[in-house]
């Protein structure tokens, strides 16, 4: 079964840039909470490794996380 559209290309073609519009002026409006949200992503992503290495040494985790806590704001 092949789906046809029923808008032409003109319609699909303006619809695509309203969508477009739309989750940029999103993504403006809530950028402060998105750059805060990407840099603890960031930030989690980096220290999983170095996390993962103190627990294999024997290090409990909440030692490890206070290690890299201070040496993050430190």
């Amino acid at each position: 079964m092949i789906a046809t559209s029923s808008f032409s290309h003109t319609t699909r073609l303006l619809l695509i840039g309203a969508s477009i519009v739309i989750v940029v002026a999103g993504m403006r409006a809530f950028a402060d909470t998105l750059n805060a949200f990407f840099i603890a992503a960031l930030i989690a992503i980096l220290c999983t490794p170095v996390q993962k290495r103190l627990r294999a040494r024997g290090w409990s985790q909440g030692l490890s996380l206070l290690l890299i806590l201070l040496l993050i704001i430190d």
